[in-house]
């Protein structure tokens, strides 16, 4: 039944530069963010989705949305990023975000996996 929810919710970024990743009931946004512009639109996207999962009357887990950018220079962290925000909550920037068992941090190493 939930597969019958979701089923469109790609479909909102169809024609953006935004990329969109489903498994089961979580979702990943992405995009390259390299000017202005592109910023708005991936904050766009974010409101769309919200949108959509109040018509479809879904509840987004919002304390667990987070912001993680990936870039190859360390001096550039999280905290040089722009707001993005979920209804009217700034979405918090990490380092590292888990992904289905395998921790994905913004420099792409992979230290914390050799446990």
């Amino acid at each position: 039944m939930f597969l019958l929810f979701i089923n469109d919710v790609a479909d909102l970024f169809v024609d953006t530069d935004i990329s969109c990743k489903l498994y089961a009931d979580d979702i990943k946004l992405y995009s390259c963010i390299n000017t202005t512009l592109s910023r708005e639109h991936l904050n766009d996207s974010i409101n769309k989705l919200y949108e959509w999962n109040n018509v479809w009357q879904l509840q987004i887990a919002v304390d667990q949305c987070v912001l993680c950018s990936i870039h190859p220079d360390s001096k550039k962290s999280n905290t040089d990023l722009s707001k993005y925000v979920l209804n009217t909550r700034v979405l918090e920037n990490v380092d590292v975000v888990p992904d289905l068992g395998v921790h994905v941090d913004c420099l792409l190493k992979f230290d914390r996996h050799n446990h």
